[in-house]
């Protein structure tokens, strides 16, 4: 079993964390600009909602996802067979991974 480990300050992060905050402020500061950072390029990531996420949840993902370089593919309630036919592990897990 992992041994639970408890955040107590930044400097218990390490540099790759650190670095995704620099990154983060640069965003937050200049979102227009276009950043080299793509750091989910020819990636598909896949969103997941076991209820209807509003608007500016689901577009702000999707939109940070593009800017990161991914592709982001939304799935919705009523768009897999949750707990009917298959687990949240098997569309979530195996659809994604195979992409």
């Amino acid at each position: 079993m992992t041994e639970v480990q408890h955040l107590l300050a930044i400097d218990d992060l390490g540099e790759d964390f650190r670095e995704i905050l620099q990154w983060a402020i640069q965003f937050k500061q200049d979102p227009d600009t276009d950043y080299d950072f793509k750091p989910l390029d020819e990636l598909s990531i896949g969103c997941i909602y076991g209820e209807t996420p509003s608007t500016r949840t689901r577009v702000s993902f999707e939109v940070g996802i593009h800017k990161l370089g991914g592709q982001a593919l939304t799935l919705l309630k009523g768009d897999i067979q949750m707990g009917k036919s298959e687990s949240i592990a098997d569309p979530g897990v195996r659809s994604f991974h195979d992409s």
